[in-house]
């Protein structure tokens, strides 16, 4: 979520209007995979991971999210489709119920499920919810999931981050590909990009998402809970502050 603002100042000095939105999910989605695949290896080594759990969340948002690409890519289409409003507007709720959410239940320490404690019909559901708002903003699904798994459905705070990576990682390959091979009207830079993704803006952040990703895997299993909520608000402000500016 931290790139977020990064990739929305590079794009937007390229001038390409309303793209600007697959523009940045794209090349949000391509961060997103990288942190997640690297936070679900972590978690592999460390024998915390629920790849079944996953797969049952990730298969409907995977379904609703290359349905969202499908019709904004359409929409791009229309005259006056306010594309650009209805990111912003999007992004800042969700931003906003998720601060709200991550301090909301007081009771969330002594929550203890494991994800195999949830039905797959609340997974499934999950997905869904994932795949919609991931789809519009770009966000990934983690920071949507974890307050959903952690603070709807009491899994323990690793087993939620855990799970949220897996996810991640799974369903957001596709749309990834889905990027790809779209063909933008306004070019970025034509030798090096595919579809909507510029790698000559991705490439150098990788090693930053890789490190900083397994940091953050290693906080959740070290800090205090309370510690990782609030670092996990402040970023949340700073991203709600930086759409209030634009």
């Amino acid at each position: 979520m931290i790139f977020i603002p990064i990739l929305s100042h590079h794009i937007g000095l390229a001038n390409v209007g309303e793209e600007s939105v697959p523009y940045l999910l794209a090349n949000s989605f391509v961060v997103v995979f990288v942190a997640g695949f690297a936070a679900s290896y972590r978690h592999f080594k460390l024998k915390n991971l629920f790849f079944k759990d996953a797969l049952i969340t990730a298969i409907p948002a995977t379904v609703i999210s290359l349905l969202i690409i499908y019709i904004i890519s359409k929409l791009l289409n229309t005259e006056g489709n306010h594309l650009t409003s209805i990111f912003k507007g999007m992004f800042l709720c969700i931003l906003i119920f998720i601060v709200i959410q991550s301090f909301i239940n007081k009771k969330s320490n002594a929550f203890n499920k494991k994800p195999s404690e949830i039905s797959s019909q609340k997974k499934s559901m999950a997905g869904l919810i994932v795949g919609f708002f991931s789809g519009i903003t770009g966000l990934g699904g983690g920071t949507i999931m974890l307050p959903l798994f952690h603070n709807i459905f009491q899994l323990k705070y690793s087993a939620a981050t855990s799970l949220s990576s897996t996810v991640i990682t799974l369903f957001i390959f596709p749309s990834l590909i889905y990027y790809g091979i779209l063909n933008p009207k306004l070019m970025i830079d034509a030798s090096a990009q595919s579809g909507y993704i510029c790698w000559n803006l991705i490439l150098p952040m990788v090693p930053f998402i890789i490190i900083f990703s397994q940091m953050g895997v290693k906080m959740n299993h070290k800090f205090p809970l309370w510690l990782t909520k609030s670092i996990f608000a402040a970023i949340i402000i700073i991203n709600i502050i930086k759409i209030l500016l634009l």
